[in-house]
């Protein structure tokens, strides 16, 4: 693998006397993404930036500069080793920050005196601007880190990509004193766009850093590469690198910053700024732009003929901000520790992802088992950097929101190969098995269930909708009865043929005056055999029916009352507990009022013993209370009384 983002451009640099300085430097290796992947979930946690994390007035302390060393970091074994320094420039024991001539905000002579700077600084008027979409070179080369410390603080941080598997960020990012020095784990998200990752996520394998850094805290050495685990550049493509005198105009001239800033949409959002440099030192950038924290790691660019070069990497704020040049030291270290990669690149693999429930869904949310016709789609998304090959997806139905092969499986389906950073449709229909319970599920389904496709992440293959599904009974048939007015369905039985017994009342006409007990028989089928209307005989007044049983030998029992009038006002009178007795072809074989004339009796719950007495339960006004009681009687096959009592 070549490293022409410096190769190329190294002989046209030396010719233009942009080369002069020098440098030493420090590594790094982590992480086990399955079992962290979960701490990055931005809904869920609150991110600070990188920058709360300092402890400003430390760094401030610690300006003192040696002889810097290269420490490589590894993330996964946590091991860590000294590279041999390169020859370096002589420093001074007290770094000065300089003055700037406020006519013409340049640099002038370095003071005694510091100037207390702020950790990121907007100098007004706030000229950041959202850029959306991220996608356009150089805008995807721009990166979002999501940071682990050693002590499990959270925080995020900006960088930039400079090769195909190698970003540039602050030392600050990658070493945090404040919580215990080498971080655990990075992720980093190209052009991150709001909730849009457009090329996905890689994960930081080693850093490099130089041990300045790590000893002193010095803001001259502050910076970083990052090595990840796939070839991400080759999709975002990356930025140059250009270094030159300290005094040369590339300082002052316009100058570009881009990163996630925390105080502008949660940094969930990439912004830039432009604006003219204000001069350099040895190892420090100064310049106008605005930055905030989270931008910390974030490039200073300049464009020649269209093509970003990376001056600097921004890391302090205050007026004007500042950040880490990339003296011909650091300029030459870069190009030194990326060819140390060259020969051993990340193998790419795909990824395959839920695309998210966006695009995912099903046709209807309640199914009849062996019934319903149902419908599931969902869209997999290769965040991988290589293609996936051919591959199957199975859904399924499960009783918890954890999906697996041992759920009810609903059906499969087949796609062909996804090309990197793209997505497919997926889908199954059919009938919704039979064997299904009835219930409550979750839909849900595994991308490459038998792990035919090598992956950069297995974890990520399960995903389900978040509402569930309801499995019901299946309706075979249903029936109405009845006429144009109110008429009332109260209770069903069935015999030992399964014929079906409903009992209600009808309205016959006469608004609330002529209503009818209402008994019908149905098959199986519910094909009507029979219905029967019963009028206790009083035609001016209602009869109501409200309860029906049905004994050993298939006689139905009906349950109702009927009102009778004692004034003239309709809407008064007593009411009487009306218990009938019918053969199974309807034909009335006992009918008798089960209360005393003149009182106020109802009953509403009828049962039958093995025996096949009838017990009937309902209310009784008691004139001594002024109160209803409840009551209950029971009564032989003949509809005989044996005895009443209330209570």
């Amino acid at each position: 693998m070549n490293t022409a983002f410096c190769i190329l451009n190294t002989k046209s640099l030396y010719e233009n006397n942009l080369i002069p300085e020098n440098i030493n430097y420090s590594e790094i290796k982590i992480y086990d993404e399955e079992s962290i992947t979960a701490a990055y979930d931005r809904c869920k946690i609150d991110l600070q930036p990188i920058e709360d994390s300092l402890n400003l007035d430390q760094i401030k302390a610690n300006l003192t500069i040696g002889s810097p060393i290269t420490v490589l970091h590894n993330f996964s074994n946590r091991d860590e080793s000294i590279i041999s320094s390169l020859d370096i420039l002589a420093l001074d024991n007290n770094i000065n920050f300089p003055i700037i001539d406020p006519n013409t905000r340049f640099l002038t002579k370095a003071e005694d005196n510091l100037t207390i700077y702020d950790l990121e600084s907007i100098i007004p008027p706030d000229n950041r601007t959202r850029i959306t979409p991220t996608i356009s070179y150089p805008w995807s080369t721009i990166c979002k880190l999501y940071i682990i410390a050693a002590d499990d603080n959270i925080s995020i941080a900006s960088g930039v990509i400079i090769d195909e598997f190698h970003i540039l960020t602050a030392g600050h990012c990658v070493y945090i004193h404040e919580h215990g020095g080498f971080i655990k784990v990075v992720k980093v998200i190209p052009a991150m766009d709001n909730s849009y990752d457009p090329y996905g996520y890689a994960w930081v394998t080693d850093v490099r850093l130089y041990s300045e850094w790590i000893e002193h805290q010095s803001l001259e050495h502050d910076w970083a590469v990052l090595t990840l685990d796939r070839n991400i550049g080759s999709y975002t493509g990356w930025m140059e690198i250009m270094t030159a005198d300290s005094s040369n105009s590339i300082y002052t001239d316009i100058m570009n910053v881009a990163g996630y800033p925390g105080d502008l949409n949660n940094g969930n959002s990439m912004y830039w700024d432009s604006d003219n440099g204000a001069g350099a030192t040895e190892y420090l950038h100064f310049y106008w732009a605005d930055t905030e924290q989270g931008m910390s790691g974030s490039p200073i660019w300049r464009n020649v003929s269209d093509i970003p070069y990376i001056l600097s990497v921004h890391t302090s704020g205050g007026n004007p901000n500042f950040g880490t040049r990339l003296n011909q030291e650091k300029y030459e270290s870069i190009i030194t520790w990326l060819g140390e990669d060259a020969s051993n690149p990340p193998i790419d693999k795909p990824d395959m992802e839920d695309r998210g429930s966006s695009y995912s869904g099903y046709n209807t949310d309640t199914v009849i088992a062996g019934k319903t016709y149902f419908s599931v789609w969902s869209d997999v998304r290769n965040i991988g950097t290589t293609s996936t090959g051919s591959f199957t997806i199975t859904y399924y139905a499960s009783t918890d929101t954890i999906i697996s092969s041992t759920d009810y499986f609903l059906g499969s389906d087949s796609l062909s190969s996804i090309e990197s950073f793209n997505y497919a449709n997926s889908s199954w229909s059919g009938t919704f098995p039979a064997n299904i319970l009835d219930g409550n599920y979750y839909i849900g389904w595994i991308i490459d269930p038998s792990d035919s496709v090598d992956e950069f992440n297995e974890s990520n293959n399960i995903a389900y909708l978040r509402n569930p599904i309801t499995v019901g009974i299946a309706e075979e048939w249903y029936r109405t009865w009845g006429n144009i007015n109110d008429d009332y369905g109260r209770g069903i039985a069935i015999d030992s043929y399964d014929n079906i017994y409903i009992i209600g009342d009808i309205d016959t006409g006469d608004y609330w005056r002529t209503r009818d007990i209402f008994l019908t028989k149905s098959n199986t089928l519910g094909v009507e055999q029979w219905n029967r209307k019963y009028d206790y005989g009083m035609t001016s007044y209602p009869d109501y029916g409200y309860g029906i049983a049905i004994d050993s030998s298939n006689y139905i029992y009906t349950l109702g009352s009927s009102r009778e009038p004692f004034s003239a006002s309709p809407f008064s009178g007593y009411y009487s507990i009306i218990l009938n007795k019918y053969n199974i072809f309807g034909e009335l074989q006992v009918g008798s009022i089960a209360s005393v004339s003149s009182s106020f009796q109802k009953a509403y719950g009828i049962a039958i013993d093995s025996s096949d007495n009838i017990y009937i339960v309902g209310e009784k006004y008691s004139y001594q209370t002024s109160s209803y009681d409840i009551l209950i009687t029971k009564y032989n096959n003949t509809l005989s009384r044996k005895w009443s009592k209330t209570c």
